[in-house]
């Protein structure tokens, strides 16, 4: 028996102001993912190869050149309509092999951690009961001084059905009209550059704090850590 997470996850995004754990190997910025609270959770929807491999399709960025789009609006029809180039990846299966990967070396890393929230469904919910346990993992896991949590995405949507509303719903036919829910992310990418990342600093800490002082002004060590938690697993044979 092996399990799949499902479309609903939960991403917490996270400023690290001082990763005391890691002064070796970060300066400025950073950016990192860790995954926690899961059981050993496989891949949906991916061919397997081997035990220990699938072969799935992942999107990535297409040049504008070949059909691409250099810029588009985030939760548009458009952005749902964009081409990409797509390609047949093999990847590896990361069970019983979790604790060979670390934030230094990998720039993601594996934790197991229970947690009090279960249905993910109430955003006043999450932001009491989740964000402290959160806070309390990075902190463990990085040694950072301080954990700030600056927002957080509940992907509970089908993609399934805003594909089959693109191609039926007449008011979805322009590219700008919003879409509502929220989907799991379609393609390879990145939350934020450097120059975006520092301006999600400057945005919530000011320089005069003391977090934003040291930071800002002393050219301090910190990160935006996405964390992620698998909240809705369904088991296949």
């Amino acid at each position: 028996m092996c399990a799949y997470v499902d479309a609903l996850q939960v991403q917490l995004n996270l400023l690290i102001p001082d990763l005391l754990g890691h002064r070796d190997r970060m300066s400025g910025f950073s950016s990192a993912n860790v995954i926690y609270n899961g059981d050993n959770h496989g891949t949906n929807g991916a061919h397997h190869a081997h035990d220990n491999t699938v072969h799935a399709r992942l999107s990535f960025y297409l040049d504008p050149s070949q059909g691409g789009q250099s810029e588009f609006a985030i939760g548009t029809a458009g952005a749902y309509r964009r081409k990409f180039d797509e390609r047949q990846i093999q990847i590896q299966d990361a069970r019983g092999h979790e604790s060979d990967f670390s934030l230094d070396t990998h720039g993601f890393q594996y934790c197991k951690r229970a947690s009090t929230e279960t249905d993910f469904t109430d955003d006043g919910q999450i932001e009491t009961v989740a964000y402290p346990e959160v806070q309390q993992l990075l902190e463990d896991v990085t040694g950072a001084t301080s954990v700030y949590i600056f927002s957080h995405i509940t992907r509970r949507d089908d993609s399934a059905k805003i594909q089959a509303a693109l191609a039926t719903d007449p008011k979805l036919s322009s590219a700008s009209t919003p879409v509502p829910g929220i989907f799991p992310a379609r393609y390879i990418h990145i939350d934020q550059t450097p120059a975006c990342a520092l301006q999600v600093l400057q945005d919530h800490f000011d320089a005069s704090s003391p977090v934003g002082r040291h930071a800002l002004e002393k050219n301090g060590r910190w990160g935006i850590i996405n964390g992620w938690r698998p909240s809705r697993v369904s088991s296949i044979r």
